[in-house]
């Protein structure tokens, strides 16, 4: 490793007698050679022309625009359009069957009379919900919360409990027969 030697220190805080070389001298010269030249606007590509042709115009890539010195305009002799051609769009695909047909028919899963029965447990009208049924399972959902409701009035006592222990008991008989009855009209057996 090449070390820079001090000549003479300034002062003894800023002397450093042993500096490394982080790069060589620049040269100027090789800065002003190594740079690209300025960029022009006007120029359309980097081809020089030949010595004894005579100067053509530059051209737009689209054909439509000519500068002439000072200004793009319009090409007064553009070339043709070429037409595009038009292809059709591509003929759909024919994907697979998600449920494959097994004996005549599609496989269906039944609906488990249990499972509907303990979710209206916890919230009346869902388990209608699941069978599919629903006007019913709402409701039944929304008269269980109106019985919620009048709970915290004085008519609550004589009105919301009742109410709410009917729609209660509605909503898990419903839930277990809306399963089995859905599950007969699918022809299985529960």
């Amino acid at each position: 490793m090449a070390y820079a030697r001090a000549t003479e220190p300034k002062s003894s805080a800023t002397s450093l007698a042993c500096l490394p070389e982080t790069r060589p001298p620049i040269d100027p010269a090789s800065v002003r050679r190594s740079q690209p030249p300025p960029y022009n606007a006007a120029r359309m590509s980097d081809q020089p022309q030949d010595a004894g042709a005579p100067p053509r115009p530059q051209v737009s890539a689209d054909g439509l625009w000519v500068w002439n010195g000072t200004a793009w305009v319009a090409n007064p002799s553009p070339s043709p359009q070429v037409p595009v051609p038009y292809y059709p769009p591509p003929a759909p695909m024919q994907y697979p069957l998600l449920a494959y047909p097994a004996a005549g028919g599609y496989a269906v899963a039944p609906k488990n009379p249990a499972v509907s029965l303990i979710v209206s447990l916890f919230i009346p009208g869902v388990g209608s919900l699941i069978n599919g049924d629903t006007g019913i399972g709402i409701t039944i959902l929304l008269l269980w919360l109106l019985s919620i409701v009048l709970d915290f009035t004085v008519i609550g006592v004589v009105v919301g409990v009742p109410l709410g222990l009917g729609v209660f008991i509605w909503g898990l008989i419903d839930a277990y027969q809306g399963a089995q009855r859905w599950n007969r009209q699918h022809g299985i057996i529960s």
